[in-house]
């Protein structure tokens, strides 16, 4: 295989798996579900990807680069060393430029890849992420869980339909 050949069949294999992975979920996607989208056969996800786990990090970096790059499109970013030169109200600017960045990536319109899998992750966390906004005790990971379902279904179901 050519190298652009190599490197088209690596990003189907990551358009797709961006799309299914925000439709179900890491746990509800299956490998075989990601290769058919991509046309590609099963094992090219594993010479390209290594691993399940490996192919869900890779779009999730995708997705945090596409980020990066809106929010510096949109001049809501700044330098660390121009950050601490900023006055209160500069501040306050970059804040709310950022914000209305985030929420146009986040809920649209229209909705936003990057949206479906971030809440996908808090209504299902993956093995992939350590998880950073809960303990690391069970418990309180379980407790977590349980009280984010009914939002995370009502989300999802928005969503789906298009509200």
């Amino acid at each position: 295989m050519t190298p652009a050949g190599a490197r088209a069949t690596k990003d189907r294999l990551l358009t797709a798996a961006a799309a299914l992975f925000a439709e179900h979920g890491f746990h509800g996607t299956k490998i075989r579900d990601i290769a058919a989208r991509a046309r590609v056969n099963v094992a090219a996800g594993n010479y390209h990807y290594g691993s399940k786990k490996a192919l869900y990090l890779a779009v999730l970096r995708a997705q945090f680069a596409e980020i990066r790059a809106s929010l510096a499109a949109r001049g809501a970013t700044r330098a660390p060393s121009e950050l601490a030169r900023l006055g209160r109200r500069e501040l306050a600017g970059l804040l709310r430029a950022r914000v209305k960045v985030m929420l146009d990536i986040l809920i649209g319109p229209p909705p936003g890849l990057h949206g479906t899998l971030m809440q996908r992750e808090m209504c299902d966390p993956s093995e992939a992420l350590p998880s950073s906004s809960t303990s690391s005790s069970g418990r309180s990971r379980a407790r977590w869980r349980r009280s984010s379902r009914s939002s995370c279904r009502v989300w999802i179901g928005r969503r789906s339909s298009g509200a």
